[in-house]
């Protein structure tokens, strides 16, 4: 017999009838509701599915193939366009994607992708007005406001970058990049207790976030606040974390503080591509001697920004290694 127990206190429904709960989504494809999708759009679904599950190669093939036939296919395009984006073809990015918003100029995706690729190669006055475009949508509106603090950030709008970030923060109260972006805004703004919040709130949503220490490192560059940063990086590859954080100061536009983070990490680190960064930011090529003399056993660059300051090296230095890594950084 069926039963049900309710427990009201604990918010408890129990029901006997297992049945009454199976969910009623579709867990297979109908043969017949395949055979009525277009090959190009099966092609295009399994492509855009390889790209979510970063085979890259695979993508590729597959939006190729489509556009071999249709060379205008919308969707072909943005997927070429995100590929061409994570390879560092910026100019190849543009082109698939200005198709695109010739089509549809409207196209929310389209532009933000067009927003990122402008910004890569610094164009920031069209991608502010490609990121404009996006924030029209729900989906794309906090990420295409922090796009737009991030922008003010480099090009020192402190009290503009302060404004994007929390307009991006109004759509999503958890955005990080938003967070990072007005931590650093009022803190270049001089406004140290007010760089705080966002700091806390950061700590808050990860104790663990680094960006928030380091960033309290920056308000006030004790030994005390030195040490409990490091001292909260316990994991394998701590250069890693370093390199990451480092990056996202440069991307913003904040050299002087990647800089000054590298330089307390120079006496002790043994990865080449740490070395790399810290004389890239210098522009100071004679810092690249250093990096000559580590092994490259286990080195493994594959950030798209750093292949720009790998073919810097390259131009700047003869040794062997520093072709060898942006081979390595390319294939990545």
């Amino acid at each position: 017999d069926e039963y049900e127990v309710i427990v009201e206190t604990l918010g408890l429904h129990f029901r006997s009838n297992r049945e009454s709960l199976r969910l009623k989504r579709p867990y297979k494809t109908n043969p017949d509701v395949l055979a009525a999708v277009s090959k190009t759009n099966q092609l295009l679904t399994a492509g855009l599915e390889d790209l979510k599950e970063r085979r890259y190669p695979k993508a590729k093939t597959k939006f190729e193939t489509i556009l071999l036939d249709e060379p205008y296919h919308n969707g072909a395009l943005r997927g070429m366009a995100d590929l061409y984006f994570r390879s560092g073809e910026y100019a190849k990015g543009l082109t698939a994607i200005h198709i695109v918003l010739q089509l549809n100029g409207y196209d929310e995706a389209a532009n933000f992708m067009a927003g990122n690729l402008y910004r890569a190669m610094g164009d920031f006055t069209n991608a502010r007005e490609a990121f404009g475009w996006a924030a029209r949508s729900m989906e794309f509106r906090s990420a295409s406001f922090t796009q737009m603090a991030e922008l003010s950030l480099i090009q020192s709008q402190f009290e503009l970058a302060k404004e994007y970030a929390h307009k991006a923060l109004d759509f999503n109260r958890y955005n990080i990049n938003a967070l990072q972006t007005l931590a650093i805004a009022e803190r270049m703004s001089g406004n140290n207790q007010e760089a705080k919040k966002p700091i806390h709130q950061l700590i808050e949503i990860d104790p663990l976030h680094h960006f928030a220490n380091l960033e309290l490192y920056f308000l006030n560059p004790s030994k005390k606040n030195w040490d409990h940063f490091i001292g909260l990086i316990h994991n394998e590859y701590p250069d890693q974390t370093h390199l990451e954080l480092a990056i996202a100061y440069h991307n913003r536009g904040q050299d002087e503080a990647a800089v000054q983070l590298l330089e307390k990490l120079m006496d002790t680190s043994q990865n080449p591509i740490l070395h790399l960064w810290h004389a890239y930011l210098n522009n100071d090529a004679e810092l690249l001697n250093v990096a000559n003399e580590i092994s490259p056993e286990f080195v493994f660059p594959y950030r798209r920004e750093t292949i720009q300051t790998l073919v810097w090296a390259t131009k700047n230095n003869s040794d062997w290694k520093w072709t060898y890594y942006l081979a390595l950084n390319l294939w990545a």
